[in-house]
């Protein structure tokens, strides 16, 4: 497998929704941006009483769990958790066997979105921001580097995401801190939606 490339190494990708039974088993197909080849796909697999109770109650009160599967793959590359706001709210990163990759707290407001990131000790990673309506949210590193962008476009349901690296961003887990805040960007927007 040596030399293998993952989703993770690619340097942009989009994000195709596909929608399921009410919106409770959604996914995505995730397409390397260069040749529109799928690389991935993203499940959400969220606990069944989690499931069952997010009509009910909405969805800021019961956890969102997305995992990112490399294809021929069965353990996720990636995990994207959105705690409830019962256990105080926010975001978790994880890779491979549950590593904690960043946790962020989640603001959203009428025009727009951002996060904050910390790594695994605590330490500032850096922030996301954006605005709702031009659906472009940038990843700026702690170092005040740009690590990527975020392309929501507001085209309606089933339009592509896009994830792209900055041309000079060298994160060694650079792709992996971006795709989970994209995601957990559609989490906030799912939110806001309802």
């Amino acid at each position: 497998m040596a030399g293998r490339t993952t989703l993770l190494d690619l340097r942009a990708i989009l994000i195709k929704e596909r929608s399921g039974l009410l919106a409770q088993t959604d996914s995505c197909d995730l397409l390397d941006a260069a040749n529109l080849k799928r690389v991935g796909t993203v499940a959400h697999e969220s606990a069944a009483a989690s499931n069952a109770l997010r009509p009910l109650v909405g969805p800021s009160l019961v956890t969102t769990v997305l995992n990112v599967y490399d294809p021929g793959v069965t353990l996720p590359v990636l995990s994207v958790e959105k705690k409830s706001a019962l256990r105080g709210g926010g975001l978790d990163i994880r890779g491979v066997g549950g590593q904690l990759y960043a946790r962020a707290r989640l603001e959203t407001w009428s025009l727009g979105a951002g996060f904050d990131f910390l790594d695994g000790f605590g330490h500032r990673l850096g922030a996301m921001k954006g605005d709702w309506k031009h659906g472009s949210f940038t990843f700026t590193l702690a170092s005040g580097k740009v690590l990527g962008i975020v392309t929501r476009p507001d085209t309606g349901h089933g339009a592509a995401v896009t994830v792209s690296l900055h041309p000079e961003a060298d994160h060694p887990k650079g792709m992996t801190l971006l795709l989970g805040a994209a995601l957990g960007l559609d989490l906030a927007a799912r939110g806001r939606k309802t």
